[in-house]
């Protein structure tokens, strides 16, 4: 769990690794179910003691089914094409059929562009959901990071939680936290779009994305 600059850390999503809950919206007030459930995204908000940012939670519904949602996330080669500021995205390492360090460039407003790896390691949930979990193994301008992507089954589609907690490097960091925290929606927004693009267009391809997600889970670890 490394470095990255001041506004890569919305492409870094977080909760800590292995860490399995009850249910992506099990948490949520009923207010804030009922939100997502109509298709609103939400955004929980927590400060945490040490962290000039807070951990930031996002839920988004699709009517996409879970597994095509993650099997777009799957597919680290092909991130630079949607999520916004993301220029490269490339497996540098395959650990195992289930975990990669993945090598990102991100642009940063104002501040040069941002190299960095993160190892990423998918995981099958009970239920018919996926997490993958991820932390930063090298950066240049984060003290730690880790986060996580959870996509389970809601009613005919599906729900998505993205979780970010990072501990910037800089002391200018306060100062950037509402424009990592946008970045950010913006990012869980850009993936869902993706996926419902995709599958509008080549559903072909997306059942492909699925296919070899569900291999790499299968496959001895």
């Amino acid at each position: 769990m490394r470095s990255l600059p001041l506004t890569v850390v919305f492409f870094i999503f977080t909760l800590s690794p292995m860490v399995v809950c009850a249910g992506v919206m099990d948490q949520l007030s009923a207010g804030d179910r009922a939100r997502v459930e109509a298709g609103e995204q939400v955004l929980i908000s927590t400060p945490i003691p040490g962290y000039p940012w807070p951990r930031a939670e996002i839920f988004q519904r699709t009517p996409l089914p879970a597994a095509s949602i993650m099997a777009v996330f799957f597919d680290y080669n092909q991130a630079f094409k949607f999520v916004p500021n993301c220029k490269v995205s490339k497996i540098s390492k395959q650990i195992s059929p289930v975990i990669a360090e993945v090598d990102y460039e991100v642009a940063v407003p104002i501040l040069p562009d941002e190299a960095y790896t993160a190892e990423n390691k998918i995981q099958r949930l009970p239920g018919g959901g996926y997490a993958v979990y991820w932390r930063v193994l090298k950066a240049s301008s984060v003290e730690s990071s880790a986060g996580s992507l959870y996509v389970e089954p809601l009613g005919d589609g599906s729900v998505l939680r993205y979780t970010n907690l990072v501990k910037p490097a800089s002391k200018a960091a306060v100062l950037l936290r509402t424009m990592a925290i946008s970045q950010m929606k913006d990012t869980v927004n850009a993936i869902v779009k993706e996926a419902e693009s995709l599958q509008a267009k080549s559903p072909a391809m997306v059942k492909g994305k699925v296919q070899a997600m569900e291999t790499a889970l299968n496959a001895p670890q």
